[in-house]
């Protein structure tokens, strides 16, 4: 049911399935921290959280992602969970402490990269956007709005070369998206 309900953050599903989690936890009268203390299962955590952060129990996501953080601390699904969480949060030095790991852990994934854009982003850092939209280009060039990005923090930069470079051609991959031929 997680499987089904993350891509398209479907509250009903994942209402179904956490009440399925938490059947299989230990019994209900302990609060949920040492419940989930109680689990190694990485696997039934990180879907647990998962649906936690579907359905806006953001606490219990984070319980959830803590834990298996301590068991698997590379996991991608925990950390990039943990970021947005921190974020939601405005806890900064988290969000940059989880993040830092994430692009450790996952160099070759195109969310890594682009949360780490858009916290630049929202940050004021320009060399953080330029750094992180460089590495996503390489893992796919053909995002339109990471060019867009590029072309205002080259801009700000004051790299006009760059900036025009990277306008081109998110104007060219949006018209190559409208007429394919």
């Amino acid at each position: 049911m997680m499987s089904a309900a993350w891509p398209i953050q479907h509250q009903q599903l994942a209402s179904m399935a956490v009440v399925q989690f938490l059947e299989l936890l230990p019994p209900p009268e302990v609060a949920l921290p040492e419940r989930v203390a109680m689990i190694d299962d990485v696997a039934f955590l990180r879907e647990l959280g998962s649906g936690f952060f579907i359905l806006n129990r953001h606490e219990s996501a984070e319980i959830c992602w803590k834990r298996v953080h301590e068991l698997a601390p590379d996991d991608e699904t925990a950390l990039l969970g943990l970021v947005k969480l921190s974020e939601a949060k405005r806890d900064i030095t988290a969000a940059r402490q989880y993040l830092h790991l994430l692009k450790k852990s996952s160099p070759h994934s195109e969310e890594t990269w682009s949360i780490s854009m858009m916290a630049g982003v929202f940050a004021g850092d320009t060399a953080a956007v330029i750094e992180s939209g460089k590495r996503l280009l390489r893992l796919n060039p053909g995002l339109i709005k990471t060019h867009n990005v590029l072309a205002d923090a080259y801009r700000r930069a004051g790299d006009t070369t760059l900036a025009e470079h990277h306008k081109t051609m998110a104007e060219r991959l949006t018209k190559a998206m409208k007429d394919p031929q």
